[in-house]
């Protein structure tokens, strides 16, 4: 019975030692800088953050707006071709998307409704974007097969900037889906589901935790010492 107390009592030694912090220390001079650097570069990324998220906020009030006051199609027709290579006709469109306004688009779709020929009913409605940004992406995407995927698809595609004109008849922008008894001129469309792009770049919240962190832990020695 003696060896287990003694086994028991050597037992809490061993982990009360192993569960002692070590003493703090008063914080250096260039701690101390360190920390008043660290402060003040979380206030700015903080302020960044929160600057970001009310401009993240503006655009997504002024997107419906924006879509019907500065967004037009200029010249914009829709045409029936069958140059592809299985000889199957489609529809294709040219003309000219204008930004009148002072943003930045990064999304922009375009409805298109066919109907029938002989009855008037509607065959189909197909959507195609105008506008699909995958700049940011590309840029901040570390090489990958992904990124590597997306370059060799589609290529580096920019936002549609301010005042700017996009011309439509680059390229042939056709529609993939392939029906019968349909005329061209009978077509409708609009353009819908617009994402504008915040004017300010993105700061990532995850840059703030590790501030924190970091502050936190030079906080806490400087407490200890009276060195705030």
């Amino acid at each position: 019975m003696k060896r287990i107390i003694i086994g028991l009592v050597g037992s809490i030694f061993l982990v009360s030692c192993f569960d002692t912090k070590p003493p703090l220390s008063p914080l250096s001079k260039h701690e101390l800088a360190n920390l008043k650097s660290l402060q003040t570069e979380f206030e700015k990324k903080r302020k960044q953050i929160e600057q970001y998220k009310a401009e993240k906020n503006r655009v997504e009030q002024l997107r419906d707006s924006y879509l019907k006051e500065n967004l037009i199609l200029n010249n914009f027709s829709i045409y029936k071709t069958n140059q592809f290579d299985d000889g199957r006709e489609r529809a294709c469109y040219k003309g000219y998307l204008v930004n009148m306004g002072d943003e930045i688009v990064e999304e922009l779709y375009i409805d298109i409704t066919f109907f029938a020929k002989s009855s008037g009913e509607e065959l189909s409605t197909l959507s195609k974007s105008l506008v699909d940004a995958n700049d940011i992406y590309l840029d901040t995407t570390p090489a990958s097969e992904t990124k590597a995927l997306i370059l060799s698809l589609t290529g580096r595609k920019l936002p549609l900037k301010a005042n700017e004109k996009l011309d439509l008849s680059k390229g042939k922008n056709c529609l993939a889906d392939v029906f019968l008894d349909w005329e061209a001129r009978d077509a409708k469309y609009e353009i819908s589901r617009l994402k504008l792009r915040p004017k300010l770049s993105s700061v990532s919240s995850l840059d703030l935790i590790k501030l924190s962190a970091n502050i936190r832990e030079l906080k806490e020695r400087a407490k200890e010492f009276n060195q705030l």
